[in-house]
């Protein structure tokens, strides 16, 4: 069963799995912009690629690819899993990048590499 009929027969209420995975992505997003703003001293690259992968990345490959659907408590735990990952590779990419690139291109590198490679890796891994 996919997750797109699981979710049919799921729960019913305003938070569902895949909005507690938004929102655990979101709080760890915060932190990682702010952290970014602060150390490349730019506000507009680091503030909107990282915020839409690290908040975006894991509900789509847990909505598309994931082959199970959690409660909440688990699907929380999963996204706060699947977010830090997310965050750690753009955090590595931009600090080895920033020095040869500046921040702006370092951010650009980061979400260049990222998100194909996350991508790639849930729809030929996970997917099957």
């Amino acid at each position: 069963m996919s997750n797109r009929e699981a979710d049919a027969s799921g729960p019913t209420g305003w938070l569902t799995p895949e909005k507690a995975i938004i929102t655990v992505c979101a709080a760890i997003a915060l932190p990682v912009v702010y952290f970014l703003t602060e150390r490349l001293g730019t506000v507009t690259y680091p503030a909107i690629f990282p915020t839409l992968a690290i908040v975006f990345m894991p509900p789509f490959v847990y909505r598309a690819y994931w082959p199970r659907t959690y409660d909440l408590a688990r699907a929380a735990g999963w996204g706060l899993a699947a977010g830090i990952a997310v965050a750690a590779q753009f955090l590595a990419i931009i600090l080895l990048a920033a020095p040869s690139l500046g921040g702006d291109g370092a951010v650009l590198l980061a979400f260049g590499v990222v998100v194909p490679i996350d991508y790639a890796v849930a729809r030929f891994v996970i997917g099957g």
